[in-house]
């Protein structure tokens, strides 16, 4: 809101740099950029308290979109074990499909009719065992990385969304000091 001298943008910039060697030393010396910017200027009590209604808007805006990325994660770790697991027991599929196909094979009267040898049937078995477990594992790794990924992008968001919330949270409290000392100002010069 630039009539507050107030762009979200650049002052969350400094707001990350508190306590950085390219920012504010320390959360004080923050927060009397803050005073000074807002304290000393002629602000009256009405426009701050404008102000900071719309500081408490964005705050509750930001709080909503962190509690649904927030309620994202555990579906997404559910989603990653059921994933994982059907794959890990696709392949145990695979494997005694292949286990089965083997003992079928094994029976001498029946290779004796099929007219096939032992060692074509065991290739062409052994070739469909390994095909159909590189699949799955392909198949695991790749969901593997995106869901990962996913995560990744949710909690990085998550992380941004607490930073703005620590942020609107710390402007708001000057704020309202602000409008405190005012009104106690304003209190003191009618006596």
């Amino acid at each position: 809101m630039f009539e507050y001298n107030f762009d979200l943008k650049t002052e969350l910039k400094i707001y990350k740099k508190v306590g950085n060697k390219n920012g504010f030393c320390n959360y004080s010396e923050w927060e009397n950029y803050v005073l000074n910017k807002y304290g000393n200027k002629g602000y009256t009590e009405s426009s701050l308290k404008n102000f900071l209604h719309y500081l408490k808007k964005n705050q509750r805006v930001i709080v909503s979109k962190k509690e649904s990325w927030s309620s994202t994660i555990m579906p997404m770790v559910i989603l990653i074990i059921t994933i994982l697991s059907t794959s890990v027991f696709s392949i145990i599929g695979v494997i005694n499909n292949y286990n089965d196909a083997i003992n079928t094979f094994t029976d001498e009267e029946f290779m004796k009719y099929s007219g096939y040898s032992v060692e074509m049937i065991y290739s062409a078995l052994e070739q469909n065992l390994y095909s159909g477990m590189y699949f799955y594992i392909f198949a695991m790794i790749i969901v593997s990385f995106f869901i990962i990924a996913m995560i990744m992008f949710m909690t990085s968001k998550i992380g941004e969304y607490n930073l703005r919330e620590s942020f609107y949270y710390d402007y708001i409290q000057i704020i309202k000091s602000i409008i405190e000392n005012k009104k106690n100002k304003w209190r003191n010069m009618e006596k």
